[in-house]
């Protein structure tokens, strides 16, 4: 839609904005993809480390190209059609960008390092309720020892 709005050269009509307006609002839930592929992709223990990350590069690209479309409108003289045209243009470099980010990184299932990052959740899982259980008094403390050795396998 945006190609569609930047590629006329007279202002876009109310309803073709309209549309793009609707494609933005439900295109936008598609970010989440980051979240999955960082609950996927690494152990529990570095989960909220590696959403932080997600959530922050989400906004540091938001602002970058806010920032990039500020200096291409000051050095087109200005809020004028053609300026708003190509500053809106910065958006394209980091969509294919992104897109990359996405094929290069994505995860096909039963992949190893799906599988890796499984085994480090269900390691880190037997670790904790074995020491549950030491706590308790239900175990004995060779079991924990045991069960930081499989964490750190």
């Amino acid at each position: 839609m945006w190609t569609i709005v930047l590629s006329r050269s007279e202002p876009s009509p109310l309803w073709l904005l309209t549309i793009l307006v609707i494609v933005i609002s439900v295109g936008g839930p598609g970010s989440v993809i980051g979240f999955d592929y960082a609950r996927t992709s690494n152990p529990s223990s570095a989960m909220g480390t590696a959403q932080g990350m997600v959530n922050i590069g989400g906004f540091l690209a938001s602002l970058i190209v806010i920032q990039v479309m500020g200096v291409i409108l000051g050095h087109m003289g200005g809020y004028t059609f053609d300026g708003f045209r190509v500053a809106w243009m910065v958006q394209y470099p980091v969509w294919v960008l992104g897109i990359i980010g996405v094929l290069v990184t994505r995860v096909k299932p039963g992949a190893p390092s799906r599988q890796k990052a499984c085994t480090y959740a269900r390691s880190a899982k037997s670790f904790v309720a074995t020491n549950n259980s030491i706590a308790s008094g239900n175990s004995s403390p060779a079991g924990e020892v045991t069960a930081r050795q499989s964490y750190q396998a």
